[in-house]
């Protein structure tokens, strides 16, 4: 592992570390890691030729995260703003975030999702008669289109002028709740979001 560095961000109590960790010169990664008591995180900067970089986050702390979702996103804001204060936001081309369930801790985005998932007659068909189903589509693909969007996520790329579309998920998590008489998707192993700019919607 690379020498740290470490930035202090608008209190002593708010720091972030970049350290260089593994990969190559020609892509080199980053990480720029928020240090708070059992909910540390870091968002993983790899970059590509000509400038060309992505994104990945990831939760660090192995312990159970107590803080409110406002708070949480207000950190990852924080983070967010010293990576693009080094990184051109016209040049980030892919974003990826692992669980939500690592990403909102307090399940709030989780819960709104499987509300999605409880609305989505396509999903109750899938759930029901896979794989008769009549759309042929992947669990993958109907959770996409129940859940549709993450307000928060594109809330904290927007102040930068981006807008993040989710374009695939890997292995789509369900479970049986009174809500329903089929299992119910609600979370995924990792989202993978495609980025454009504001000023080309």
């Amino acid at each position: 592992m690379g020498a740290c560095s470490q930035v202090v961000l608008e209190s002593p109590q708010e720091t972030v570390v970049l350290r260089q960790d593994k990969g190559t010169v020609a892509h080199p990664e980053f990480w720029y890691q928020h240090e708070k008591a059992q909910c540390s995180f870091a968002w993983q900067v790899n970059v590509g030729k000509e400038g060309i970089w992505s994104l990945r986050f990831r939760k660090l702390s192995g312990q159970k995260c107590t803080v409110s979702l406002p708070q949480l996103l207000s950190d990852y804001s924080l983070v967010l703003g010293k990576i693009f204060n080094e990184y051109e936001a016209k040049k980030l081309k892919a974003v990826t975030i692992e669980m939500m369930e690592r990403f909102d801790p307090s399940q709030e985005i989780i819960k709104r999702q499987q509300q999605a998932c409880l609305n989505n007659p396509a999903w109750h068909d899938y759930a029901k008669r896979y794989p008769n189903h009549a759309s042929q589509k992947s669990s993958n693909r109907l959770f996409i289109e129940s859940i549709k969007e993450i307000p928060e996520v594109n809330n904290l790329f927007a102040p930068h002028g981006l807008k993040l579309q989710i374009i695939a998920v890997e292995k789509v998590f369900t479970s049986k709740t009174s809500l329903s008489p089929v299992s119910l998707c609600f979370d995924a192993g990792q989202y993978d979001f495609s980025v454009t700019s504001l000023g080309d919607q």
